[in-house]
């Protein structure tokens, strides 16, 4: 993987490290092994789709063997003088400097979350009393979301953390519920999941929301009416 075009220089400088390698915070479960990348392939040696996979399974496993990303939030306050009204405004400008870009070399899109849409710009050093200049003013309006459905890998990330099922059995759990019609499959854009046969011309429907059916909610309404304990996460 050290002379992968994509990849290699990371590659590099985790063989270079030898000894100091590896998270010191992760626990083991028991169930089986990570997925660890063996063969290195380029991507004109896969399909698209076999590609990202790939591309994710490698970056995941060299981002274990990175560093913590650390990153600071810095925010400073201003106060506005002289308004053609007289009202005082209170401004604040936050920036996200990072300071050791740590597993985020090999998982680059971490980087976006964190600094939420900022551009990667030097830190701007500022002290009590500075005087800058307001250069535009723009007013802009947007309306609050109501929360999405639960994604699939969410509510696996919700079972791990309380303790529901073990890595080899989640996705089996998850499969019930499907198949017993508790929960529906939907795209982002909130169409059922088809099985979209090998070479179809069919779009491809993107995301893995959990929605409920009428099925699902009448049970866990009465399970709670009847006892509540049943539905909750320590009865695990």
């Amino acid at each position: 993987h050290a002379s992968h075009p994509v990849w290699g220089r990371t590659a590099k400088y985790l063989l270079a490290q030898k000894n100091k390698l590896g998270s010191t915070s992760g626990r083991r479960v028991g169930d089986h092994d990570p997925i660890t990348p063996t063969r290195c392939v380029k991507r004109h040696e896969l399909k698209p789709v076999e590609w990202r996979v790939y591309e994710y399974v490698v970056r995941h496993f060299l981002a274990s063997l990175l560093g913590d990303l650390k990153y600071r939030v810095v925010t400073a306050e201003f106060g506005v003088e002289e308004l053609e009204h007289g009202n005082a405004v209170a401004l604040e400008h936050r920036q996200v400097v990072v300071d050791d870009i740590g597993y985020a070399g090999a998982m680059p899109w971490v980087l976006k979350d964190v600094r939420g849409g900022q551009e990667d710009t030097e830190e701007v050093k500022l002290s009590k009393g500075d005087r800058v200049t307001l250069r535009d003013i723009r007013v802009e309006e947007s309306m609050t979301k109501r929360p999405g459905f639960l994604q699939e890998h969410e509510l696996v990330s919700l079972m791990d953390t309380n303790g529901i099922g073990t890595d080899a059995s989640m996705s089996q759990h998850i499969a019930n519920i499907i198949d017993r019609k508790y929960v529906v499959v939907c795209d982002n854009n909130l169409q059922e999941i088809v099985h979209r046969p090998p070479k179809s011309n069919r779009p491809r429907q993107i995301g893995r929301q959990l929605v409920p059916t009428p099925l699902g909610i009448a049970l866990i309404e009465n399970y709670v009416r009847w006892k509540e304990q049943l539905v909750l996460p320590s009865i695990r």
